[in-house]
């Protein structure tokens, strides 16, 4: 997991450095407090990042902005926002949208916080899991591995996500998961459904449904067919 630190005071940039060489065993991969600096790195940076940003800086661009970046350009990164000013953050509709947690410099366990969230954060890249804000304080996290499809609710700005033990249905976009879930191995199938290749048990071309091991069924579109050609042997007539 690559790490990228945005942190206009060099003292606290290099206290928040030290502490992530000792608890995850390498450097950041960019700890600056330029923002051009920054979103220069983003645009290159492949792989999903943990970026741990100031919300203030000693330019005109804010740790918001560069947040705003990083969902351009890096669907699958997680933010942490790292602040003196609560208030500014909690008002800001970035925050209820793009960030993975927030972390008061006030706070009296700022170290701690900070391994704590750290670490929560490996184990959703380690886990592969879809992450999705349901509010102010509330993120719902489901591994890839249980998910079996993605299904926009017609008529509704909802989806609802098929998993092997349940379903959830939850405010969000096809769009939006489809973003987190294509790097890992998930196909739009149909205009409104996206399917994870890794639980499919079956596809059967001549009725154009898919069957996933758990029994679940879903149908795909001819015309959108392209990602499912790597099923192999689950293909049936």
């Amino acid at each position: 997991m690559r790490i990228a630190v945005f942190e206009d005071d060099p003292k606290f940039a290099a206290w928040l450095e030290s502490i992530i060489r000792r608890h995850t065993h390498h450097p950041t991969a960019i700890n600056t407090g330029t923002a051009g600096e920054l979103i220069r790195w983003i645009k290159r940076a492949a792989d999903p990042v943990l970026y741990l940003l100031d919300i203030e800086s000693d330019g005109k661009t804010t740790g918001f902005q560069i947040a705003r970046h990083i969902t351009e350009q890096q669907s699958s990164s997680l933010v942490i926002f790292i602040t003196a000013y609560p208030h500014k953050i909690l008002s800001n509709p970035v925050f209820k949208t793009k960030a993975f947690s927030i972390i008061l410099k006030s706070t009296p366990t700022l170290e701690q916080e900070i391994i704590t969230t750290i670490a929560l954060a490996k184990q959703v890249f380690q886990a592969k899991c879809l992450y999705v804000h349901m509010g102010k304080s509330e993120t719902l996290y489901i591994p890839h591995e249980q998910i079996c499809y993605v299904e926009a609710v017609k008529g509704t700005n909802k989806v609802c996500i098929h998993c092997t033990d349940g379903q959830y249905v939850i405010r969000a976009t096809l769009k939006s998961l489809q973003e987190q879930l294509t790097p890992f191995g998930f196909v739009r199938c149909h205009k409104s459904i996206i399917v994870n290749r890794a639980n499919i048990r079956k596809r059967d071309k001549s009725n154009m449904i898919l069957t996933f091991h758990n029994g679940a069924s879903c149908p795909y579109s001819y015309l959108m067919q392209g990602g499912l050609n790597e099923l192999g042997n689950h293909d049936i007539q």
